[in-house]
């Protein structure tokens, strides 16, 4: 928001290329008229403006528009072969963490199938022990 009491410095080219509102405006002209110091600003950006305007203009050659258009198409075709790309690989690599949960899975039910058997096995030859123990007394 402009406020009257600073400095216009920053606005004074806004002023000159009318991209202020008509308010605006109104409130940096009235500072500058008053304030040496952005009337000087102002008196600067109008001789910057004028320079401007005094260059010719310049229309780009067919030449540089056809080499801009065709450089633009193959920007574009070169980043939807990279947005392909870039989508394979996620796929594979969405497949390739799959493959590898499903590896971890694999292997962590073998691992207690093993362990499970195993102590199967330790069970199934367990045999009572030929000592009798016995406690005597209270």
């Amino acid at each position: 928001m402009i406020s009257a009491n600073d400095h216009m410095l920053e606005y004074v080219d806004d002023l000159l290329h009318d991209a202020l509102t008509s308010e605006q405006a109104e409130i940096v002209q009235r500072h500058c008229a008053e304030c040496p110091i952005c009337n000087v600003a102002l008196a600067e950006a109008r001789k910057r403006f004028a320079a401007m305007q005094a260059l010719p203009g310049i229309e780009a050659s067919e030449e540089l528009l056809a080499r801009t258009e065709s450089w633009l198409e193959s920007r574009i075709d070169q980043d939807d072969e990279e947005r392909s790309l870039a989508a394979s690989r996620s796929k594979r690599h969405q497949d390739d963490h799959r493959w590898a949960a499903w590896k971890v899975v694999a292997g962590l039910f073998l691992i207690s199938s093993v362990i499970i058997g195993g102590m199967q096995v330790y069970y199934d030859n367990l045999t009572v022990s030929p000592y009798d123990l016995q406690v005597l007394g209270e």
